[in-house]
């Protein structure tokens, strides 16, 4: 074999592992983009459920599940992830990574809305407690490997504001 021979062969076999580095390095580069989103939009949600009228001495967006799911779409669109927005529940915190949806292009959005009275008097219910806002959806890795993370896993941004009010 001539030498210009042995280097096609030695590109034509390091290009395979030069591909499989570069796709790895925009998978990770859209997994930090799409996580980063996630926990923006539950961090604008949960502050948009949080939010407090002193003018009406009340939280008109607390137990409003649409309004927060398209606060949360809108940020979504905004960072470039497009799919259905589906609210999961007012009362629901999902404790592991089977709440998230089965589709990779669906995003689930939970809400543990406080409904008790508030910590202090006169003000609406859930004043002075705790929102959690979790936004779930499943990242899929343009390199497979089925032996570390299957074709598609879970990833979460979740945020916790107190309820303004009091």
């Amino acid at each position: 074999m001539s030498q210009r021979g042995q280097a096609l062969t030695e590109l034509a076999l390091l290009s395979i592992v030069l591909i499989f580095i570069l796709l790895g390095a925009d998978d990770f580069a859209r997994l930090y983009q799409q996580n980063t989103a996630l926990q923006e939009a539950a961090r604008e949600g949960a502050r948009h459920a949080a939010f407090y009228s002193s003018g009406t001495n009340t939280n008109p967006y607390l137990n409003n599940s649409a309004s927060i799911v398209s606060v949360v779409n809108t940020v979504l669109t905004g960072a470039g992830l497009v799919g259905p927005v589906t609210w999961q529940g007012s009362s629901q915190c999902p404790a592991n990574a089977g709440a998230a949806p089965n589709s990779v292009n669906q995003v689930y959005v939970y809400g543990c809305i406080p409904t008790a009275a508030a910590s202090c008097p006169g003000a609406p219910a859930g004043s002075g407690q705790d929102v959690d806002i979790a936004v779930l959806m499943r990242f899929n890795l343009v390199v497979q490997s089925n032996l570390f993370f299957g074709p598609a896993f879970p990833m979460v941004g979740d945020a916790h504001f107190r309820v303004q009010g009091c």
